[in-house]
Parts: C-alpha cells; structure tokens; sequence
C-alpha cells in the first residue's frame, strides 16, 4: 500500500479575506472619531461591505473593492456610546469571504 501525505497548506475551516489593512489616522471629536483605513490586496478581489466596532455605531458604507496589488482607502465615522476607548478592535467584514480585525490606537 502507498500512503500520499496531505499537502502542506491544505486545513479545515473558512479561509479569510487575503488583505492587508492598517488605520492611517484617526480624528477625535467628543465621542465620535474618524477613522481613514488603507486596505492591500493579497489575492484575488475582495468586497469590504462594512466596518464596526465595540460599543461604537457607524455609518452603513458603499462597497470598497480591492483588487491583487490595488491599495484602496475608506473612511469612517464611528460614534461610541461613552468616550472613546484608547483601544479596541476594528472589525472589517468582507461578505462571504470573512472578517479581519485591527487594533486601533486613537
């Protein structure tokens, strides 16, 4: 009998959104902050279809598309219930593919 190994790169569960992200600015004002987002695609297109945050509500966005090697940019204006925390989690969900996180320092 002959046995293959499975490929390296093969595992169960959802893949992710091939993206890389990271905030360029931040802008307080009372308890709301500003927040501009630069995304790099990794893999093939991909659909941002909305951002959140704990605590915080946002405006519904437009869909952002990135494409392999495009950089694309949004912004957002989330308003928190209380003062803004001096950190916490931007979730960013891409339809079907998933949702990356980021930390955000404001």
């Amino acid at each position: 009998m002959l046995f293959a190994p499975a490929p390296l790169d093969a595992h169960d569960g959802p893949h992710g959104p091939e993206v890389l992200t990271r905030v360029l600015s931040t802008e307080r004002k009372n308890n709301q902050l500003a927040v501009t987002i630069e995304m790099t695609g990794l893999g093939g297109p991909i659909v941002l279809t909305r951002i959140s945050a704990p605590g915080a509500t946002s405006p519904a966005i437009a869909p952002v598309y990135v494409n392999f090697a495009e950089d694309a940019l949004v912004s957002t204006q989330l308003t928190f219930a209380t003062a803004i925390p001096t950190t916490f989690t931007l979730t960013l969900t891409f339809g079907p593919l998933g949702e990356t996180t980021l930390e955000v320092f404001p």
